[in-house]
């Protein structure tokens, strides 16, 4: 029985890590509109600015220290779309150059949280033909196994130890 629990967490997490490249994808595939979005906002935003004389940074500041709510409001949204356009950007040359590895690991570290939600909330899974499911999958089937492995450890641990007298009885 301990044999058959321990590989169906092998299988169960297997089969849990080899989504991970498929949820990669999705969320790849989300953040290329994202950012063709955010793109188009921080250049319509440019332009506004350029047409008013100034840089974006200039406007920026100008929204920022004017003494309407709005105004100000506007500024910050304004720096906050550049600094999040700058990370998408960021993530999405990550994603075109690295090994599965730092794919996924770019999407641990520097997740966007709304289209991470959005790709949870519309995520499929698939069955992983791919190379980096495959591997995805070992990673995660591994992780079940060490997972049972330290677990078994800790119970036997934990097992009260029987009496070395009563051994022999019988």
């Amino acid at each position: 029985m301990p044999r058959l629990i321990t590989l169906i967490v092998a299988l169960l997490m297997g089969c849990l890590f080899s989504q991970a490249p498929e949820f990669q994808q999705q969320y790849r595939q989300r953040l290329g509109g994202a950012l063709d979005e955010v793109t188009r906002e921080v250049e319509r935003f440019a332009a506004d600015a350029r047409s008013s004389g100034l840089s974006v940074d200039a406007a920026i500041a100008r929204l920022k220290a004017n003494a309407d709510e709005i105004a100000r409001r506007r500024g910050q949204a304004a720096e906050d779309t550049i600094a999040r356009q700058e990370r998408l950007q960021r993530q999405q040359e990550i994603f075109a150059d690295a090994t599965i590895v730092g794919r996924l690991t770019a999407l641990v570290v520097d997740l966007d949280p709304t289209l991470a939600a959005g790709t949870w909330a519309t995520f499929r899974p698939a069955v992983p033909t791919t190379l980096d499911g495959l591997a995805a999958g070992l990673f995660g089937a591994g992780i079940g196994l060490f997972g049972i492995a330290i677990l078994t450890i800790f119970v036997r641990a934990l097992r009260p130890r029987r009496a070395r007298g009563n051994s022999g009885m019988a």
